[in-house]
């Protein structure tokens, strides 16, 4: 089953070259731990690097797949099943 195309609600252009599009979405996809949301960072702490990078990693998406993933990748690595995928529907 292939993903719809995307209904573009407004777009406008931040820079010369980068356009910034609203998309419409009718389910969404969290992964939550033990029915509650949460955030989710990352530390990137190489010892080859001179600085310590961080960045928040997404857990809500308007397909499924992806959420999956995460949920089952999370699962794994803590040894738990409290990682979970809801669902949230649009009006």
């Amino acid at each position: 089953m292939g993903r719809t195309p995307p209904v573009i609600i407004q777009s406008t252009y931040t820079s010369k070259y980068k356009e910034l599009q609203i998309l419409s979405a009718d389910t969404y996809y969290y992964v939550v731990y033990k029915n509650k949301p949460f955030n989710l960072l990352e530390i990137d702490t190489d010892p080859y690097k001179s600085y310590t990078k961080k960045r928040y990693v997404t857990n809500g998406w308007p397909h499924m797949g992806h959420a999956t993933v995460l949920a089952n990748k999370l699962n794994k690595i803590y040894n738990t099943t409290d990682f979970r995928v809801i669902t949230i529907k649009g009006e």
